[in-house]
């Protein structure tokens, strides 16, 4: 492959959409509802929690892509999940987030404006 056809396609096929787009439409907290029934799975405990389930790839990029699109609508709970994502990595969930601190921190840096009380 010629090296100027590799430098236009990289960013591109980087940049692809991903096969699988959230399946519903709505708010921020709708999105990102819809991605912590996929990613998660009640306790069997009396405690309000939940245990992330090992996803499947198209469960992993449908629960994905309904998390980046509630964070694109400014969801409090979007920004902190993806900021735990960013520090730790995909936490063998098959989400496809791999460990960054940069992203983590900006991620946190916004969940804490976007989820303050605005006191």
């Amino acid at each position: 492959m010629c090296p100027d056809l590799a430098k236009f396609l990289l960013p591109v096929l980087v940049m692809a959409p991903l096969s699988h787009a959230c399946d519903i439409e709505g708010t921020g907290d709708d999105l990102y509802s819809r991605f912590f029934s996929i990613a998660y799975e009640p306790t069997n405990s009396n405690e309000p929690a939940a245990d992330a389930r090992i996803l499947s790839l198209a469960e992993a990029e449908l629960a994905y892509s309904c998390l980046i699109q509630a964070a694109s609508q400014n969801s409090c709970e979007a920004h902190y999940v993806l900021s735990l994502y960013y520090q730790d990595g995909d936490m063998g969930t098959n989400l496809p987030i791999a460990k960054n601190p940069a992203l983590a921190e900006q991620y946190k840096d916004s969940s804490k404006e976007l989820c303050s009380d605005g006191t």
